[in-house]
């Protein structure tokens, strides 16, 4: 496909596009990265505002974000003297005393804010750099309720289904709970893996009784559980158990020898 669009290959280069300019991948982990574009972004007051309102609706204790540039060396080659800049976030806190009263303002690297607070504020850029740039944008979480509180996770969701978003996110889950949002049947896949290891996705809907496909008050977390729909991971608590018995044994014979 790159071959084709570097030739001018039209379909292929859409889809290139599409990939490079249309596709925004917020991937699980705890090193959250705000590439040099986001960094750009927040120089416009208003996205910074805007990012500034989301966070303190979402409750988090953030006053102010400043970009500053921080010089840093690669050590690939000692000779090469040239300055080099990376930039980087930092976020401002109002600091109180015992009393309530405000005593001013601390200041953070993003690098040591909660993986919560940096995976909040990695998503609020990536919806208002989509924002920015149009929208009708595909968004794509993997484990999206890492690292947030079930609140949040839901607040967000709440947000994404709504007719003000133009963008199209797709979620990837292991919260069960997150199965009961106000979202569609047929808005929810499960993915399933046969003896092979070979993963199937299929549809909720397909399990749905068509007269209640499209209510949103079907208690799926519960139907999950309950093995109605599959998907349900085989746990050999038994087995487990006895070999965590077999290494207590093992280190308790070690022990006694010595």
């Amino acid at each position: 496909m790159f071959l084709a669009q570097q030739n001018n290959d039209s379909p292929a280069s859409d889809i290139y596009k599409w990939f490079a300019e249309d596709l925004s991948i917020i991937l699980s982990g705890n090193h959250v990265i705000i590439g040099k574009e986001f960094a750009e972004l927040l120089k416009n007051k208003q996205i910074k505002d805007e990012l500034l309102s989301f966070l303190q609706a979402a409750d988090f204790n953030i006053s102010d974000i400043t970009v500053r540039n921080i010089p840093y060396s690669t050590g690939s080659d000692p000779l090469d003297t040239s300055p080099r800049t990376v930039p980087m976030l930092f976020t401002s806190h109002k600091v109180y005393n015992d009393d309530g009263d405000l005593l001013g303002q601390a200041e953070l690297p993003l690098t040591e804010e909660s993986n919560g607070t940096k995976r909040i504020l990695y998503i609020a850029l990536v919806i208002l750099d989509a924002q920015m740039h149009g929208n009708h944008r595909t968004i794509l979480f993997d484990e999206f309720d890492s690292s947030l509180h079930p609140e949040l996770a839901r607040t967000l969701i709440q947000i994404f289904n709504s007719k003000e978003n133009l963008n199209q996110f797709i979620l990837t889950t292991q919260d069960v709970q997150l199965l009961d949002n106000p979202i569609r049947i047929d808005q929810i896949y499960l993915v399933d893996k046969n003896f092979q290891g070979v993963s199937d996705l299929k549809s909720v809907f397909d399990f749905s009784n068509p007269r209640t496909s499209g209510r949103l008050d079907v208690n799926l977390a519960k139907k999950y559980i309950e093995g109605k729909f599959g998907s349900m991971p085989v746990v050999d608590t038994e087995g487990l158990m006895d070999i965590l018995q077999e290494i207590h044994k093992g280190t308790y014979n070690e022990k006694t020898k010595e």
